[in-house]
């Protein structure tokens, strides 16, 4: 049996050893089992993370933004779309959502080839660029995003502008064309003093009338830039209102017309630019002669309370048509109150100054008229 000692001590000694490896192994496998359990959990962390990020760019994208599943279900929809289609419920139908076909074809059109052509639907009176994206970015696709932007002023911009270009088009060709045709006059005929003197000074009318187009285009960009400081101080309405209409005497006395101020002073004090206000005060008053009958009278109401002080410039002319009201401030717009009076030209932009000099005294604007029996045009300014 002493035989077996050896034996019995090599196998002790193996199993010890194989112990031992086990152990080293066991702490190795532990470790690293750790670090994988580290770097997954820094992972989640950071994958957590871009996800907050995510979810928190979407809670202030000021664009509305959908997703939906592959059966055009609703997955999420964030605060703007919240506020554009009312309340939304995870797993309602897009087309329920929205009661919109043609967002319910840009999520088809997505989900078949990954994404749809940006395009403008309309819905109510507003106007969205819609954009689709299915995701991910490879087949076979989970869902499909939907992102509107409200481009509903953008386009409005770009047709006032379109419009003002053609306008001032329109308004500077007609003099353009007649100080052609007047020098085309004066070159080919040998006229007489007279002749050559009106011709001169129909074209210095006709120049005049463009430097004044110059002028007022410059004074509205300035105004729309909001680069026009005002020197506001405390002024005498009732003599800035006298000292404007001393200014257009001579049309006044043109057409024979009366001037009427109702005011319950004549000290009343309103903190104010004079120059600036005057202007207003000038373009209202002028646009009231010009569209005035002959031996009428224009009537001008100062009121003051404790809200602010109130003008209002009255005429008894042809009054504006009710579908002219809303656009009589656009530049440029003439309407057929200006239509149908040869006399009562101008440049168009007039009442678009007037409105942008009040506003930059923190008041307001707006007329009122009934066709066939004039208009009252009524400034308010607030008392501080």
């Amino acid at each position: 049996m002493e035989w077996l000692l050896p034996l019995f001590a090599m196998g002790l000694v193996a199993l010890s050893m194989g112990v031992v490896r086990l152990r080293r192994e066991r702490r190795t496998l532990q470790n690293e089992v750790r670090q994988v359990r580290r770097a997954a959990s820094a992972q989640l962390e950071q994958q957590a993370e871009e996800l907050r990020w995510h979810r928190a760019l979407c809670e202030v994208l000021p664009w509305s933004l959908l997703v939906a599943d592959p059966q055009k279900r609703l997955l999420y929809a964030n605060p703007a779309s919240q506020a554009l289609f009312g309340s939304a419920r995870v797993g309602e139908g897009i087309i329920q959502l929205s009661r919109h076909h043609q967002l319910e074809s840009l999520i088809d059109e997505a989900l078949q080839r990954g994404s749809a052509a940006p395009c403008v639907v309309e819905r109510e009176t507003q106007q969205f660029l819609a954009l689709a994206h299915a995701w991910p970015q490879t087949p076979p696709y989970e869902g499909a995003l939907l992102l509107l932007q409200d481009v509903t002023e953008v386009n409005r911009l770009a047709r006032a502008r379109r419009e003002m270009a053609a306008n001032l088009s329109h308004e500077l060709r007609t003099p353009l064309a007649s100080v052609r045709l007047l020098a085309e006059r004066l070159l080919e005929e040998s006229a007489e003093p007279a002749l050559t003197h009106r011709l001169l000074l129909r074209i210095a009318t006709e120049n005049e009338a463009m430097i004044r187009l110059v002028e007022d285009l410059t004074a509205l960009a300035w105004l729309e830039s909001g680069r026009t400081p005002l020197r506001l101080e405390p002024t005498n309405l009732h003599e800035l209102v006298d000292l404007r209409i001393q200014r257009l005497a001579p049309q006044q006395e043109l057409k024979k017309l009366r001037f009427h101020i109702d005011s319950p002073t004549t000290t009343l004090l309103v903190l104010l630019d004079a120059e600036r206000f005057g202007q207003v005060l000038t373009n209202l008053m002028d646009n009231a002669i010009k569209f005035s009958p002959e031996a009428g009278t224009i009537s001008i109401t100062i009121q003051s309370t404790e809200q602010g002080t109130s003008l209002a410039i009255r005429d008894e002319g042809p009054g504006i048509l009710p579908w002219d009201l809303p656009r009589i401030f656009e530049r440029f717009y003439k309407g057929d109150r200006v239509r149908t009076r040869s006399s009562a030209s101008g440049t168009g932009l007039g009442l678009t100054i007037a409105r942008h000099l009040v506003e930059a005294h923190q008041g307001t604007i707006y007329a009122e008229s009934t066709f066939g029996q004039g208009a009252t045009f009524t400034i308010t300014l607030p008392n501080d």
